[in-house]
């Protein structure tokens, strides 16, 4: 889901655990909740998404001691990961790298983020779910530690 100028992610419970396969599901929900349509309540929006640094991610790379932030984002980059069927850094050719956070950012950039997905999944998913963990991934690996979610 876009929205504004930036990325937007919305939060849903969803009851269909029994069929869904890992990427499929990632939502809020517990007993209280029921799958009501009035419990789709939760949405995060960012109006600007520039580009991701990793080689200057935030406190880790500088003091080596990990923190909520660099939680979130090694979560995001975890997310990408999945959804992706791809490493962090992948060599492509003798002396380019290519970083999937970039990657990833660049094809939602596009317009095109289901190009990210693990072309082993074949299609076979929900659509709305898989562009959610690849947004969330995104969002988890923002390049400013204040705009990734929190962990409560």
């Amino acid at each position: 889901m876009l929205g504004g100028h930036g990325l937007a992610l919305t939060f849903s419970p969803s009851w269909e655990l029994a069929q869904a396969i890992g990427i499929q599901f990632l939502g809020l929900f517990n007993a209280s909740n029921n799958g009501l349509p009035t419990n789709y309540v939760l949405a995060i929006e960012l109006d600007t998404v520039k580009s991701t640094d990793v080689n200057n991610i935030d406190k880790l790379t500088r003091t080596r001691r990990a923190t909520t932030y660099t939680d979130v984002f090694a979560f995001g980059v975890f997310m990408l990961e999945v959804a992706c069927g791809r490493r962090p850094i992948e060599l492509q050719g003798l002396t380019e790298e290519v970083i999937l956070v970039d990657w990833v950012f660049e094809c939602w950039r596009k317009g095109s983020i289901l190009d990210a997905s693990d072309p082993r999944l074949e299609g076979n998913y929900v659509v709305e779910k898989i562009e959610l963990v690849l947004k969330l991934g995104l969002l988890c690996s923002h390049s400013s530690p204040v705009a990734r979610p929190r962990m409560r």
